[in-house]
């Protein structure tokens, strides 16, 4: 009966301690929408319908002139054309996340230094503020670092790991029921 319990133990204890899945923005849902300061409240100028985001996704904004791509953990954006952007309130992209929880979102230091915004998070979206920015080149890049987590979701070996546990507990269990009988 003390192997069985010894067995039970050790597999949940590597249950408890697996590792857990990082999230990143690969396969997490995104809407997209530019904002733009018009004389009474912040309204939005452009937007995309929600995607899935894959290592491909490319959302063009034929408005704000920009392009965003995505990676694993950052936000890639990139100025299409010789671009002034206006000394108003706000104006800049919109990121509206599902299926992930933002936690940190940074500057990455090869952003261009003429292409700074400033980047704003909740949870589950991120607003990048271009105001008053002075002429951007084409083809300059606003990179934004993002930390982001998602379910406790244990990794597949350590469920393999259980499995096997279980197993053995099981066939000790049905060994010892028939040696007593």
């Amino acid at each position: 009966m003390r192997t069985i319990h010894i067995l039970a133990a050790i597999g949940l204890s590597a249950l408890a301690t697996a590792p857990i899945a990082q999230a990143g923005l690969i396969g997490a849902q995104v809407t997209y929408e530019y904002f733009f300061p018009f004389p009474l409240s912040i309204s939005t100028i452009f937007s995309l319908p929600t995607q899935t985001i894959t290592s491909s996704t490319s959302l063009v904004d034929t408005v704000g002139d920009i392009t965003t791509t995505f990676n694993n953990n950052q936000i890639i954006i990139t100025n299409n054309e010789i671009n002034p952007f206006v000394s108003v309130p706000f104006n800049g992209p919109g990121y509206l996340f599902s299926g992930l929880t933002i936690t940190n979102v940074t500057t990455d230091p090869a952003s261009a230094s003429d292409f700074l915004g400033v980047p704003s998070f909740t949870a589950n979206d991120i607003m990048v503020n271009f105001e008053g920015l002075p002429t951007v080149p084409a083809g300059a890049r606003f990179i934004l670092d993002v930390t982001s987590s998602s379910a406790l979701i244990p990794e597949p070996a350590s469920l393999a790991l259980l499995g096997t546990g279980l197993v053995g507990i099981g066939l000790i269990v049905r060994r010892r029921r028939s040696h007593a009988a």
